[in-house]
């Protein structure tokens, strides 16, 4: 341990943050080793299995702590502090890419300790100071390192009786050489902001210094790398600042290193790109030095245009010529590229727009609502891959917009609108081909490809599967013989490229259907997988019946309902419900997550009934596009389409009839799980962490065979269907609506290409095995929705508030046998109160119940229905033995009542469930 980490003392806090008297005072050199010699290694290790903060913060207040900036008595308090310790110490949380941005640290010239935090996500950096100016120091500080590594501090940290728990890190690192920093003032200094000009010629003249050390380097043939680790991967990090200009320049510094490859240093530039947190590859200039070359600028001469030399010269055999007139130029003689750069005629000589690259267009793309779009392909001096840019029609059409789209690349042109247009024409003369630019991910209809974020399926030939180019183009060749047409990825966000992202693995829909059953049950299994089969086809399904009807999964907690959902979504890659209808969710962002993908599911959790946009679910069904006031639309109006399946998960039956007749509704019931379903459910989860979107890829094979076969398909569902209900009478929708779903999965089932594990193979008993699925679903839901009486609102009400603890066991109910003791009056009052918030009118009368619940349990003596019951009492009664006689109390039959209304008042003291 060094002498200078003897010199610096600060008080130690035993027992978690609770404790306010030190217990000792120690100095850095003990808060290292407690740090690194595994003294709290078993506390720290638990701390970071929860990956929640408020999981972990109990048990990190208890670590022991230390107060970095100096010694307090008798307690830590600011007006108690006895000496400062000349230290201060910076707090980063969340910290992404921890390990390349704690290397980045290390290389800063004022770290002298940096560990890892107690919760492992986060690093903590001391540094020292002079302590007569601490406040000031730490918002110098933090200025310093938003500027020089884009990191904010903890602002926590100013206070200098800030505690710091002392954490695990053997790998801790320590500098004790570190120069205490002096505060430059960053806060205070008031900069003029710069021009676009000025930043771009910034850029230029960093880049330019770079690239003259390079040269000294390469000229020396000297090795800078080090042992090709950590001094390579910073190099790396500093080239990164540059863009994609700083990777030859990366490679060069490289190449004298015994290990390199072109790979290998390809790979790590790439991650550098992603990863650095520098902003000045400064770092880079002081390695060279160190390695003694010279890393001052290169004096640069004043520029002057070029001389007519330079022009593009004739034949020296031909006819000498004049220069033509404006009016009789032709466009090859306004723009020359050459030198590697371009060079455009102004009025007497050559004018130099762009000194180190090139521009080509590569694809012009055009959506479906004539939008266009172009991608540039630069070639830059000195480095072989190009760059490929994509900017828009309006930034394309600007001089100064593509100046500033080229300067975030780090590119200099030079250009006015005047002679855009002559640059225009020049790349016009060239060739290149037209694209057509894809909005949504999923299916697109004028191609007949299926789009994933990362590659597209033509379902045509859905064995081919199409690779992107560099810059987001596959080419597909139509089966008419024409030219191959040219399409241009959907953008996704990088947050979000995991997505819909096609994986790859062996399960087959067969063996995905197989868990299905296995975790939820057949009955609660097969309607979810017929839909998602027809949520793929969606587009056939509205061609031929002009509807798309919804999924609704109805239960309680732990019942299932959302592991089936998210079962569906993790087949096209998805991982979450795309929106929480409890949030406070606007109109347009809705709108614009449900027309984001075509041949989808979108999912949206906790439907209620006073979900104000439910117009907006039902234009899902529709298919006539969702129509909105919009204020800068010529019409007034702004049309949406959407392309995808929606899926609902509540813990409430819809309340307006006309939507839940657009429902196709799932009621999951049963919460107490097998000790099988629960094992079956802890393997599915496992298969569905990384996707399932290759099932997906399997069932786009046969698109073909479902839109040869869906019109016939559906009639031959829909008729007996409809004979096998029409003594209930449902409505027409009700039934449409199971044919549409059913009808997919029946011609996979007829044809062979999957088994929903029917016992029966004939055509004629396939087909009565879907009847009888598809009338105990229409029943199911016609007799819900015409049976809709005070009764059972009041038991999904007592359901939903028993299932968010409002309802306690042994207070407003109590089981005796096979029979439900209900202490009526008090769970009449939490029902009122419910379902007026809930309705904004009236809820039934307690006559009206009462009437009910006699009829619905028709009991020998109804006088004695309603009667005294004694139940535990609540804590602010003490009656002898504990309970009490609650008059107006009733006796119901559980089972009774749960077939009937799906009530389960069991289900909160079951461990086992499927969230």
């Amino acid at each position: 341990m060094t002498e200078r980490l003897q010199n610096y003392s600060f008080s130690f806090f035993k027992g978690g943050i609770r404790v306010n008297a030190p217990s000792a005072t120690l100095t850095l050199a003990d808060a290292v080793r407690l740090i690194s010699d595994g003294t709290y290694r078993e506390k720290v290790q638990q701390i970071r299995t929860f990956p929640e903060p408020k999981a972990r913060k109990p048990l990190k207040e208890g670590l022991d702590y230390v107060t970095f900036s100096g010694v307090f008595a008798p307690t830590r308090l600011v007006k108690n502090l006895k000496q400062h310790s000349r230290l201060l110490v910076l707090d980063f949380d969340h910290v992404e890419n921890l390990t390349e941005t704690r290397l980045q640290l290390q290389a800063d010239p004022h770290t002298l300790v940096l560990f890892a935090s107690p919760s492992g996500n986060g690093l903590k950096l001391v540094v020292e100071i002079n302590p007569e100016r601490h406040q000031e120091a730490f918002a110098d500080l933090a200025f310093y390192f938003r500027q020089t590594y884009r990191l904010d501090v903890d602002a926590s940290g100013s206070d200098v009786s800030r505690p710091c728990f002392l954490s695990y890190d053997p790998d801790i690192y320590l500098n004790p050489n570190a120069e205490p920093y002096q505060i430059k003032g960053l806060v205070t200094r008031k900069e003029k902001p710069k021009t676009d000009i000025q930043i771009r010629k910034d850029a230029t003249e960093v880049f330019r210094h770079v690239a003259t050390v390079v040269e000294r380097i390469v000229a020396a043939r000297v090795d800078i790398t080090g042992s090709y680790s950590q001094e390579w991967l910073l190099i790396a990090f500093c080239m990164a600042t540059l863009g994609e200009d700083g990777r030859a320049l990366f490679h060069q510094v490289s190449q004298f290193n015994p290990n390199y490859t072109v790979e290998d240093a390809d790979e790590k530039f790439t991650n550098a790109v992603q990863t650095t947190r520098f902003t000045h590859p400064w770092k880079f200039f002081q390695i060279a030095k160190d390695y003694g070359i010279d890393v001052s600028k290169t004096r640069r001469e004043k520029k002057e245009t070029a001389p007519e030399e330079s022009k593009p010269q004739p034949d020296p055999e031909a006819k000498p010529v004049d220069k033509p007139k404006k009016s009789e130029r032709i466009l090859s003689q306004n723009v020359d590229y050459r030198d590697g750069g371009i060079w455009i005629w102004g009025t007497k000589n050559w004018i130099c727009v762009a000194e180190n690259f090139q521009i080509y267009v590569k694809y012009c793309t055009e959506d479906e609502n004539e939008e266009k779009t172009w991608i540039l392909e630069i070639q830059r001096i000195g480095i072989t891959k190009p760059l490929y840019i994509e900017i828009s029609h309006e930034e394309f059409c600007s001089a100064t917009k593509l100046k500033n789209k080229l300067a975030s690349h780090r590119l200099a042109l030079k250009i006015t609108d005047t002679y855009l247009g002559e640059l225009w024409q020049h790349m016009f003369r060239m060739n290149f081909p037209n694209a057509v630019k894809v909005t949504r991910l999923g299916y697109h209809p004028e191609s007949r490809v299926f789009f994933f974020s990362n590659k597209a399926i033509s379902v045509d030939a859905a064995e081919a599967v199409l690779e992107p180019d560099e810059f987001g183009i596959v080419s597909v060749q139509p089966p008419d013989g024409q030219p191959p047409l040219c399409l241009s990825m959907p953008v996704v966000k990088k947050k979000r490229a995991h997505l819909f992202q096609l994986s790859s693995g062996a399960m087959t829909f067969n063996d995905w259907f197989g868990l299905l059953v296995q975790v939820h049950k057949y009955e609660n299994a097969i309607i979810p997988a017929a839909f998602y089969l027809m949520a793929l086809f969606r587009d056939l399904v509205v061609k031929h019946t002009n509807a798309s009807p919804i999924l609704y999964l109805k239960g309680g907690a732990s019942s299932g309902k959302s592991s089936i959902a998210r079962s569906l979504c993790r087949l096209y890659n998805l991982h979450e419900a795309v929106a929480n209808l409890k949030n406070k969710n606007t109109e347009a962002g809705l709108v614009r997550v449900m027309s984001h993908t075509s041949n989808g599911v979108i999912w949206m959790d906790e439907y209620h009934n006073d979900f104000p946009f439910e117009g907006l679910l039902q234009s899902a069904y529709d298919d006539n596009g969702y129509i909105r006031a919009e204020e800068n639309s010529r019409d007034g109006t702004d049309t949406i389409d959407i392309y995808s399946a929606l899926v609902l998960t509540s813990n409430y039956i819809p309340e307006n009839p006309i939507f839940f007749s657009r429902c196709l509704f799932v009621p999951i019931t049963e919460q107490q799980k097998t000790d099988e379903q629960v094992e079956a459910f802890a393997r599915f989860k496992d298969i569905e962490q990384d996707g399932l979107s290759f099932v997906t890829l399997e069932m786009l094979k046969h698109r073909a065979l479902v839109e040869a076969n869906l019109k016939q398909a559906y009639d031959d569902l829909y008729t007996p269907l409809k004979e096998a209900t029409r003594h209930e009478k449902p409505v027409e929708r009700l039934i449409s609506n199971m044919a549409r779903v059913l009808s997919v999965a029946y011609i996979l089932q007829i044809f062979g290409k999957i088994n929903l594990q029917f016992e029966v193979t004939s055509d004629d008993d396939i087909l009565a095995e879907f009847v009888a699925i598809g009338t105990r679903g229409i029943l199911r839901q016609h007799t819900i929705q015409t049976e809709k009486t005070a009764l059972s609102e009041f038991f999904e009400i007592i359901q939903n508030q028993y299932e968010n603890g409002f309802i306690q066991e042994d207070i407003h109910f109590r089981f005796e046998g096979s029979l439900l003791h209900l202490r009526f009056p008090s769970l009449y009052t939490i029902y009122a109160q419910k379902y007026r918030q809930t309705f904004w009118k009236s809820p039934a009368e307690r006559d009206t119940l009462r009437d009910e619940m006699l009829a619905f349990e028709s009991p020998a003596n109804p006088d004695k229905f309603f009667r005294n019951i004694r139940f535990m009492t609540d804590e602010s009664e003490s009656t002898p033995g504990g309970s009490r006689s609650v008059s107006g109390s009733c006796t119901m039959t559980y089972s009774k009542i749960t077939d009937k209304f799906g009530v389960d008042l069991r289900g909160r003291k079951i461990e086992k469930g499927l969230n």
